[in-house]
């Protein structure tokens, strides 16, 4: 069973073909192909522009971080009594957010990168520093490097750097997944225990959880282990054919009908189901995932197979002043 994976689609790619580069180079001397050029090399201009002011952000937060920490106000504890102290993470996030329109929490992720970045893996930061890695990039082969021994880290994270641009500036476009496996290969040659370990303690970030999104629309979290990801997406995989073989057999029925009675038969397919034209697979495997947690509203009863929990929202009213003063204050709540 293969899980949904939307984020390398396309994992590795190449640059142009010998066929396209030639025709390109055959017509290059068009003022429409100058002036592609001109766009291209502006866009890499650019690119190379954000990694460095990335790199220079990174630089900067980390001094600043430095700073507080010999700043004569921040001490990690002082046993005088009655004298306060300030964190120093706590004044170098007030600075950064103060800087930039970030939250605090962005804030000390920023801070804690630069640091990995400067005692760990100084590599990453002169790659984006040359313009030539974006920091997102930096982040995948940072987390791939978490578990490496320190005494091999220096050779490791240098020769993990080098493999990533030469792959990059041969023509490859890696996905976060490819970047992230070519990585594992070069650490497992010099520390596969750390590797092992990484993947030992991944178990413990497991979990799922509910953020509020916009627009009326909430976001599902969830990291699981590759086994249990592989068990729910066989399960969303055939609840999905099965509702697509229902809202089939709903049309053809709609169909026959419609012949037996003389009719044109429109508006059959707008009986059906709600998966005709434009509903996504995305959308089906939503539907399908309420329906195998909370049942499927199709089966009625609740003790009917396949129904599920029957969720009831929980209303709390939270009574305002008026002139019934003392009565209906508090909270009322009803399921």
């Amino acid at each position: 069973m293969e899980m949904y994976d939307d984020d390398d689609t396309a994992s590795t790619g190449r640059g142009p073909s010998p066929a396209s580069s030639a025709s390109a180079s055959a017509s290059e001397d068009s003022p429409a192909a100058g002036a592609l050029s001109g766009v291209a090399a502006s866009a890499r201009a650019g690119w190379e522009a954000e990694n460095r002011a990335a790199a220079q952000r990174l630089s900067a937060a980390h001094r600043l971080m430095v700073e507080c920490l010999a700043h004569p106000d921040c001490r990690l504890e002082d046993q005088r009594p009655g004298f306060a102290v300030v964190d120093p993470l706590v004044m170098a996030c007030s600075h950064l957010v103060r800087m930039f329109p970030i939250s605090t929490y962005k804030a000390e992720a920023m801070i804690s990168f630069a640091a990995d970045l400067h005692f760990r893996y100084p590599a990453i930061l002169e790659a984006m520093a040359q313009g030539r890695m974006d920091q997102a990039a930096g982040h995948v082969l940072a987390g791939q490097m978490g578990y490496v021994a320190e005494e091999v880290l220096p050779a490791v994270q240098q020769q993990v750097v080098d493999d990533y641009l030469a792959t990059v500036e041969a023509g490859e476009r890696p996905g976060a997944r490819a970047v992230a496996e070519r990585a594992d290969r070069v650490i497992a040659v010099h520390d596969p225990a750390g590797v092992r370990q990484r993947k030992a303690d991944a178990g413990r970030e497991r979990g799922a959880r509910i953020a509020k999104g916009r627009d009326g629309m909430a976001m599902l979290y969830a990291l699981l282990h590759s086994e249990e990801a592989a068990v729910l997406a066989e399960a969303l995989e055939e609840k999905v054919a099965a509702d697509r073989a229902a809202e089939q057999l709903a049309a053809d029925r709609a169909a026959e009908a419609a012949d037996a009675a003389v009719a044109e038969p429109v508006g059959a397919d707008a009986d059906a189901a709600p998966g005709g034209q434009g509903y996504s697979m995305a959308q089906r495997r939503a539907d399908a995932l309420l329906s195998l947690v909370c049942g499927d509203p199709n089966r009625p009863g609740d003790d009917a197979p396949g129904a599920g929990v029957t969720l009831r929202p929980k209303i709390t009213v939270i009574a305002g002043r008026g002139a019934a003063a003392g009565q209906g204050c508090g909270t009322s709540t009803s399921t």
